[in-house]
């Protein structure tokens, strides 16, 4: 019996871009939030009114 199931295969092609959207949106808030942190600051923000804010570390 084969039970192995393609994410990619299940998703159709508005919700794939809807993924990548999301991954890469994530992925700039992440370096962004690490290369504040590694030059001394925080990265603060909201999500619904979507502020970021860069504030130095405490």
């Amino acid at each position: 019996m084969n039970t192995h199931i393609s994410i990619i295969g299940a998703l159709t092609g508005e919700q794939f871009i809807e993924l990548v959207k999301i991954l890469v949106t994530g992925s700039v808030i992440v370096a962004l939030a690490y290369g504040a942190y590694k030059n001394g600051y925080v990265l603060q923000g909201s999500k619904d009114g979507v502020d970021i804010t860069l504030k130095p570390a405490a």
